[in-house]
């Protein structure tokens, strides 16, 4: 009996000291990415990027969002420290993650089920950090309360949207904060001049209301539509085509305004699922113009129904 208990204790020593030397290899990737991270940001002392698409580089973002929001909140130098971010799966790839930690700001994330509360935790974001995490599926109903509870409210910093989903809607509901600094996730496949978003249910699923998951969000344009008249100028995207930034036009003067025409990027991301669930590998642009061309949009400045099809480029 003894020796068996003592395999048992060796077993459960062996796992603790493995899954710790998992979470320490992450703490060790994440410190160089972020070292790689300071050498660029010291560089930009004497040769500072004039552009989005020379600013971009990712620690934790998907794409070149890190860099792109280090030189926008260099440009800002009263920018309040605070974000929110609503969309964030786990946090282990985020739009704010590089924010919080290597520049301290507070902030909240918000996403439904319980992954980004799990990795915060494990990773210490949650202590380290003034971190509010909330578990909430959002719609444009809910928002207001959601942040507010949370200890978001007034003038921040950053708002960052990525709900693959009625994004338009609850961007267009939301006025419990006003950022300076806003990114959000837009639908290149619906085009540079529509403005168009999916139509609203509170209950939006991407991959339930198509399961080829190309059928979300809005059009850089329809986002335009809703941050212009509140004070926001466009002044880029991502080169890889998924984020957008507005600034409020108090701020960051010596950012210039582009054009949604000029702004907008394709989306070269080969994500089309088939039936199964698997990825198909096809051109987005293609799979779009056979897949979800007879899907609905609504059309936000005629405030009619169009589809897929009429605002997809033909070609």
């Amino acid at each position: 009996m003894s020796r068996m208990w003592g395999r048992a204790r060796r077993g459960v020593t062996n796992a603790t000291s493995y899954v710790r030397g998992a979470h320490s290899l992450g703490a060790i990737l994440d410190a160089q990415s972020t070292l790689v991270a300071d050498s660029i940001l010291t560089g930009w002392r004497s040769c500072p990027p004039t552009s989005i698409s020379e600013a971009e580089f990712r620690v934790f973002s998907q794409w070149g969002e890190d860099g792109i929001i280090q030189w926008l909140v260099r440009s800002m130098p009263d920018l309040p420290r605070s974000f929110v971010e609503i969309g964030v799966e786990s946090y282990r790839e985020a739009n704010t993650r590089f924010l919080l930690t290597h520049d301290h700001y507070r902030g909240v994330i918000v996403d439904a089920g319980g992954d980004h509360v799990r990795f915060t935790r494990k990773r210490g974001l949650a202590w380290r950090h003034d971190l509010e995490v909330v578990s909430a599926f959002v719609t444009k109903d809910n928002v207001n309360d959601l942040l507010q509870s949370a200890g978001a409210s007034g003038q921040i910093g950053l708002f960052s949207l990525d709900l693959d989903g009625v994004d338009y809607w609850v961007l267009e509901a939301l006025d419990v904060v006003q950022p300076q600094i806003v990114v959000c996730e837009y639908n290149a496949l619906f085009g540079p001049t529509a403005a168009v978003t999916v139509p609203y249910r509170p209950d939006f699923d991407r991959l339930q209301a198509h399961h080829s998951g190309l059928y979300f969000g809005s059009s850089l344009g329809a986002l335009d539509s809703v941050l212009g008249p509140r004070g926001y100028r466009l002044v880029g995207c991502t080169s890889s085509g998924v984020n957008a930034f507005w600034i409020h036009e108090d701020a960051g003067a010596s950012i210039p305004t582009q054009s949604v025409q000029d702004a907008f990027r394709t989306c070269g991301v080969r994500q089309e699922r088939d039936e199964s669930g698997a990825l198909t590998y096809r051109s987005a642009a293609a799979a779009a113009r056979s897949t979800i061309a007879s899907m609905p949009l609504f059309d936000v400045r005629a405030g009619t129904t169009t589809t897929v099809g009429a605002v997809v480029d033909p070609r």
